[in-house]
């Protein structure tokens, strides 16, 4: 199993700040590799080190088969 992967706020604003104000109506954004789309959004809380946590979920748009 792979480890959680996370990114600081600071690190996520200075990422996407440029997009965020750049982006126009109808631009267009995708995920992965256009295979993903979000399901949903989540205030998960703080941690033990009270850190908000906030999780973005993505729903795959294919099915792996065995």
């Amino acid at each position: 199993m792979s480890q959680e992967k996370f990114m600081s706020g600071k690190e996520f604003r200075a990422r996407f700040a440029h997009f965020v104000e750049t982006i126009q109506d109808d631009d267009l954004v995708y995920f992965g590799n256009a295979d993903l789309s979000v399901l949903d959004v989540k205030d998960q809380g703080c941690n033990q080190q009270g850190q908000a946590m906030v999780q973005v979920i993505f729903n795959e748009l294919y099915e792996v088969k065995a």
